[in-house]
């Protein structure tokens, strides 16, 4: 088989893949705005099985009088979500971004230690640390968003730490050599030099996160006592009544619930691709 027969091949592997993987994530988002634009879930309602045949918006209307009825407010939940997930982004960012800047240029003792502990945290599940987590902000008195906030950041050091610690590891030493030379501070290489040039990989990081805390539920079920502090995915799991669940509702309530992570991820696209696929600085 010629060169110009195997690079056929894998295009159209590739294009294959693509495709496919694109169907397995995008159908079911279909079929979520479908039921929420249903009447019912009822299989006659739908045409083809998945686009609704009389669609309706009503439910997303509906979603505000039902969260209420619950004591659930969504402006309050998105507010909520919101609080929660942008405190523990902006704190995992600073502290990875310090720690990997110290493992990286400054010369501390027991820096690759500190380095695999930190990274420790990526082969270790959240549920295993629930309990611990719970009583470490039990005994220190928190309740509410910073009882949640806390946590995020601790569980978000991993992997920016990681990410973080290679991209500044690779940047070229001739420019940190002659900012060292020009007689810059550590402050100022790290302000000044090493954080302009590290814009994808930490809009990359920031998305990550962002996704990941908007989306988290099980330290929010357990570190969360006060319904009025709920996030979205805690909210969610609430919305089963003695009436039974009613699914186009809280379908509604998901699609909104989803908007704000598929903005985030249009608006950042283009560092998001940066990010992944540049290894450092060019030369």
């Amino acid at each position: 088989m010629n060169l110009k027969k195997q690079l056929e091949l894998t295009r159209w592997g590739t294009s294959i893949l693509t495709w496919g993987w694109t169907i397995v994530v995008v159908l079911p988002l279909i079929f979520l705005v479908s039921v929420s634009l249903s009447a019912d879930v009822n299989q006659n309602s739908f045409a083809f099985w998945i686009f609704p045949a009389h669609p309706t918006f009503e439910n997303y209307t509906g979603a505000f009088e039902f969260m209420s009825a619950l004591e659930l407010p969504l402006p309050s939940i998105f507010v909520n979500s919101a609080i929660a997930t942008g405190g523990a982004v902006i704190g995992s960012l600073i502290v990875s971004t310090l720690a990997a800047f110290a493992i990286v240029f400054l010369r501390l003792p027991g820096r690759r230690l500190w380095f695999n502990v930190i990274c420790i945290g990526l082969v270790v599940p959240t549920s295993v640390m629930i309990i611990p987590e719970f009583l470490t902000v039990h005994r220190l008195g928190l309740e509410g968003r910073p009882a949640l906030i806390l946590p995020y950041i601790a569980f978000g050091l991993s992997l920016p730490t990681l990410l973080l610690t290679l991209f500044f590891g690779a940047l070229p030493k001739y420019l940190i050599d002659a900012a060292v030379v020009d007689g810059v501070s550590t402050w100022q290489l790290l302000t000044r030099i090493v954080l302009p040039l590290s814009r994808p990989v930490l809009a990359t990081v920031a998305l990550l996160l962002f996704v990941t805390f908007w989306n988290e539920y099980p330290l929010a079920l357990n570190l969360i006592r006060d319904t009025g502090q709920s996030t979205l995915p805690l909210a969610i799991a609430n919305t089963n009544t003695r009436a039974g669940t009613p699914y186009p509702v809280v379908a509604a309530i998901m699609v909104m619930a989803t908007i704000p992570v598929l903005a985030v991820l249009a608006f950042g696209q283009r560092q998001l691709v940066e990010g992944l696929t540049q290894g450092g600085a060019k030369e």
